[in-house]
């Protein structure tokens, strides 16, 4: 990878996660759900850029995130690296190919890091490895438990 190209795609999408997180846009007594949290971003520049880059990556992002909502319930949906591997063979994307394993793992290890101490807000945690995402009744199942309130939360810690 080429490391300036790296750099203004990890900006590009520093920018979009701000502008769709951006406090003032999001109305207080509507439920918002996405696929992400500006964490999630930090953790990519990490395993994308160079160090130099990443520094500015995060003097950056620093100062953008006071401006942002943050979440109110983080679901993380916890998978193995084979699981990934095959849903990614599964897809069959192009732009997926070329996604190593070892990589994988760095990723899996550093979302495992952020969770582990994390302090911004209740973070409840699925294994999806035994259960299909894409399938409506698994997901109805799950959204049931999450509301009658079998799957716990993990509080932060003060």
């Amino acid at each position: 990878h080429q490391p300036d190209a790296a750099l203004a795609s990890q900006l590009f999408f520093l920018l979009s996660r701000v502008k769709q997180l951006d406090a003032q846009q999001i109305e207080p007594d509507k439920t918002y759900v996405c696929d992400y949290i500006f964490h999630k971003d930090r953790i990519f520049a990490q395993l994308n850029l160079e160090p130099p880059h990443f520094d500015l990556y995060c003097q950056l992002a620093d100062k953008l995130q006071a401006d942002l909502a943050p979440p109110t319930t983080v679901i993380y949906l916890q998978d193995t690296v084979e699981n990934c591997l095959q849903r990614i063979a599964q897809r069959g994307r192009d732009y997926e190919k070329n996604i190593a394993p070892d990589w994988l793992e760095k990723l899996d290890q550093a979302y495992q890091s952020l969770f582990k101490n994390w302090q911004h807000c209740p973070i409840i945690t699925i294994n999806s490895t035994h259960r299909d995402l894409r399938d409506l009744q698994t997901v109805e199942h799950i959204a049931n438990n999450l509301e009658n309130g079998k799957i716990p939360f993990n509080k932060p810690q003060p």
